[in-house]
């Protein structure tokens, strides 16, 4: 996904690349830092009930949200990494890293289908990366209509689920994906950050009023909570992450989700590296289209990259 981290991974990449006698130490170790940080710190990280906690009627709606964050990122290499073979400005990377980032999410209603009697529906989800020249991650899922309340997980009750190719599955060699991986699954979790199951240790605040560029809902139900997380990664990586997450709820955004702020920590690892993470998340409704539809053709979605 499109991630905080990642123009800074990026740098690192083509600076480790520089070093011939680095380069087959530092490609499993690059690799598995651009796919880690895409997928942890693309999105607010906590587990709630996502951005569906309710369905419009219709289809084609499309509600999208302005994402900011404040993020640090530090970078922990293995004794099997030679540090020596940096330069001294990859060196400077493997200090705590500070940025400030601007994306934007959507999620659509883009279909109905009835599978086995039970009615579902098609939901679109996009993550938008102003400063990656790479297209917006995609994620289409069919899910059972009664998982898309607030208290159920409609994001793993996928009945079917299409994503886009990344640049790393067209890059020859970049995706390690080890015997047995589930690819479906790691796309549908890179999407935990906003779709997570229900928070633990949840409570209601005091209502509110909260202004957005769509209009002020007035009255919005709050909702905290915490939650922790813990997954497979390509290339034989593993992240996980703890967070605390807040959500403002109102009957009259299309989905029931106004705003959410998430402040988590995190880590992925690989047999090179350990890469720390935190977040301080906020996402705001931003605007309410109609017209949405399926992006990803079925005939697109059956080929190989």
């Amino acid at each position: 996904m499109n991630a905080p981290h990642l123009s800074l991974s990026s740098r690192l990449a083509k600076r480790v690349r520089q070093h011939s006698q680095g380069k087959r130490i530092s490609r499993r170790w690059l690799v598995t830092v651009s796919l880690c940080l895409l997928v942890f710190s693309a999105l607010p990280a906590a587990h709630a009930d996502g951005l569906v906690f309710q369905l419009p009627e219709g289809d084609g709606t499309l509600a999208v949200f302005s994402v900011t964050s404040d993020a640090t990122m530090q970078l922990q290499l293995s004794e099997k990494i030679d540090v020596s073979l940096l330069d001294d400005s990859t060196k400077a990377m493997l200090a705590r890293q500070e940025m400030k980032l601007n994306r934007e999410v959507s999620v659509a209603t883009v279909g109905k289908e009835t599978v086995s009697q039970q009615p579902c529906r098609w939901l679109q989800y996009q993550v938008r990366d102003g400063e990656s020249p790479s297209p917006p991650v995609t994620l289409e899922t069919l899910v059972p209509k009664n998982l898309c309340v607030r208290g159920k997980d409609p994001l793993m009750g996928s009945i079917k689920t299409f994503f886009n190719w990344k640049d790393a599955d067209r890059a020859n060699g970049a995706i390690v994906q080890p015997p047995g991986f589930d690819r479906i699954r790691y796309e549908l979790e890179r999407l935990r950050p906003i779709f997570p199951p229900p928070l633990t240790n949840e409570r209601e605040l005091a209502r509110e009023d909260v202004e957005t560029p769509v209009k002020t809902f007035s009255g919005c139900r709050v909702v905290t909570g915490t939650t922790n997380f813990a997954g497979a990664l390509l290339a034989d990586g593993l992240w996980d992450f703890s967070s605390t997450f807040t959500i403002w709820l109102h009957e009259e955004a299309p989905f029931g989700v106004v705003k959410m702020r998430c402040q988590s920590e995190g880590r992925e690892l690989s047999e090179e590296s350990t890469v720390l993470s935190t977040n301080d998340t906020t996402m705001i409704l931003s605007r309410v289209e109609s017209g949405a539809q399926r992006i990803l053709p079925e005939v697109q979605k059956a080929k190989n990259p």
